[in-house]
């Protein structure tokens, strides 16, 4: 660390004293001024600086989202400045866009310390660097690096599931071709949160690592029916359908095996739509009466 001060002595009808400090801390450089007899320290305004906690090498699946993330301390008035390292092109300069590619865009936290490049959907041609600059004299810069992937996910058992009322909605989530743990793998159903969901009987174990998530749904009921999607950070969502019958419709499909518990049907779509029929009916009945 670097320190140096200044005392400067006026006299001009009264006595004061003006102190500079300077201390240099990396790139981080501070001065103040203070004047005996006021509890007021006047700060000229820091220079800013990245926080180096981030990751710099980023991955992102092939048409999935990658968000690069570029955190500033004290940036005053200066803008953060996002480049394309390839070919040196300005893709947004603050929340402005440069480009006429509508995938890039540049968003800030609410005290625009952390700036994010989200680029949807990906294509293969994005790995690459790209900077975060910031407009100070002179410029100050991070890179990035961007490396797409082919990790994909997958539901085991097939894209829908059929189910009696009462019994378990078992889905079992796999990812392959990822090259990092997964920040989070998070289970939807439809536009839902189930990770965070109020209804209790939900159960989620996940291990990262290995790419896999199992989610069950103790009690199912019918409104338990929909589309169930498995989303992890790092690969492309995955979704099947899931429709919880009673056990009135289902005794018509004796010889369909595998219909208690949440064992799937390979392939059900005229059995589906001939039980989605007959639920409107019955449902439709039941408001009448």
């Amino acid at each position: 660390m670097l320190k140096i001060e200044f005392i400067l002595f006026i006299i001009c009808g009264h006595f004061t004293v003006v102190r500079l400090s300077v201390e240099k801390r990396g790139s981080h450089v501070r001065s103040s001024n203070y004047s005996p007899g006021s509890d007021t320290l006047l700060q000229v305004p820091p220079e800013p600086w990245f926080n180096d906690s981030v990751q710099t090498e980023v991955f992102a699946p092939v048409g999935g989202r990658a968000s690069i993330e570029c955190r500033v301390t004290n940036l005053g008035d200066t803008a953060v400045s996002w480049i394309r390292g390839r070919d040196l092109h300005i893709l947004t300069i603050g929340s402005i866009t440069y480009t006429q590619d509508p995938r890039f865009i540049s968003h800030h936290t609410e005290d625009y310390k952390i700036w994010r490049l989200s680029i949807f959907p990906t294509l293969a041609t994005d790995s690459g660097t790209y900077e975060c600059q910031i407009s100070t004299e002179p410029k100050r810069s991070k890179l990035f690096v961007l490396k797409t992937t082919d990790a994909r996910s997958w539901i085991l058992g097939g894209t829908e599931v059929l189910l009696r009322e009462g019994g378990a909605i078992n889905l079992t989530c796999q990812v392959e071709g990822h090259i990092r743990p997964a920040e989070y793998i998070h289970w939807f159903r439809g536009s839902d949160l189930l990770n965070q969901s109020p209804r209790g009987g939900i159960a989620i174990n996940s291990d990262k690592g290995r790419g896999l998530s199992n989610l069950v749904i103790h009690k199912s009921l019918l409104k338990d029916s929909g589309n169930y999607t498995c989303s992890p950070s790092n690969s492309l969502p995955t979704t099947v359908q899931v429709h919880v019958l009673t056990k009135t419709d289902l005794a018509a499909f004796q010889t369909a095996a595998g219909l208690t518990g949440a064992e799937p049907r390979t392939n059900p779509t005229p059995l589906v739509l001939y039980l989605v029929l007959l639920s409107t009916l019955v449902l439709y009945s039941d408001n009448r009466s």
